[in-house]
């Protein structure tokens, strides 16, 4: 039985080009935000224990009823209570 990209991820070295959460390889994008949002949403990501771009990931992936990672359901368990 195959791992999925996660329990590869556990102990693994991460390899270029290989998507690690949802087989898929991240691209680079550029954000315009005003500070404030910015300063909130690298609060509430360290708070989480997280990086504000998985912040943001999660937040869209179950608005639009995407696979999520178990990385993902911590945070939105995390987000809900």
């Amino acid at each position: 039985m195959a791992k999925s990209n996660q329990e590869k991820a556990k102990g693994q070295k991460r390899m270029r080009g290989q998507g690690i959460d949802y087989n898929e390889v991240k691209k680079d994008i550029n954000l315009t935000l005003t500070p404030t949002l910015i300063k909130r949403m690298k609060e509430e990501a360290k708070m989480l224990g997280t990086k504000p771009s998985t912040l943001i990931e999660t937040f869209f992936r179950h608005r639009y009823d995407l696979p999520i990672s178990e990385k993902s359901k911590h945070i939105l368990d995390k987000l809900q209570s």
